[in-house]
């Protein structure tokens, strides 16, 4: 053969090998990112069930009137004995987990304005009061960091090259964590 056939085949064999290790390195990104996205939920998790706690507790401290303190103690329990946000596998609704932290989230955002005042004029209320704030933001930075993370691994598999190249495996493709966490 002669040595302009040879170089060709070499130039290709590199151009195929280029070409793979391109594709593995967009494969492990892509894994990194899906990654991300689950240990976020499971942040956004450990915060939520942070604020539902702190929101039971301020209903159990006897500062609030008893049908207040009825209803958020009813709507922290609901958010705590709902399902998780991390889907492994078991049919868990996770619709369910949303409409019970919004409903978590009204019911502090109505409850908090109206009894600050009260709570605040106490050392353990104000207390209570503040790690509520605390775990409510906490909610809300975690959920947006994740939902951050969510578009971008969405960005990442609409790509036509890990369309075609099935990069994503058998990976579900993550949601949005879409539920009311403003007070």
């Amino acid at each position: 053969m002669a040595w302009w056939i040879w170089l060709l085949l070499v130039l290709l064999l590199a151009a195929i090998v280029f070409f793979v290790y391109y594709l593995w390195s967009l494969a492990r990104r892509l894994d990194r990112l899906h990654r991300r996205v689950l240990q976020g939920m499971l942040r956004v998790d450990r915060a939520l069930v942070r604020r539902a706690s702190d929101a039971l507790q301020l209903a159990d401290s006897g500062l609030l009137p008893p049908e207040v303190a009825a209803e958020l103690r009813r709507a922290a329990r609901e958010a705590l004995l709902s399902a998780e946000l991390v889907d492994d596998g078991t049919e868990r609704s996770i619709d369910s987990r949303y409409a019970c932290e919004t409903h978590l989230t009204h019911v502090i955002g109505r409850i908090v304005p109206e009894f600050s005042g009260k709570l605040r004029s106490d050392p353990f209320g104000s207390q209570l009061l503040e790690g509520l704030s605390a775990s409510g933001y906490r909610v809300h930075v975690t959920r947006s960091l994740v939902n951050q993370d969510v578009a971008q691994v969405r960005d990442f598999r609409a790509r036509p090259i890990c369309r075609v190249f099935h990069l994503a495996g058998r990976a579900a493709l993550p949601d949005f964590v879409e539920f009311d966490d403003e007070n």
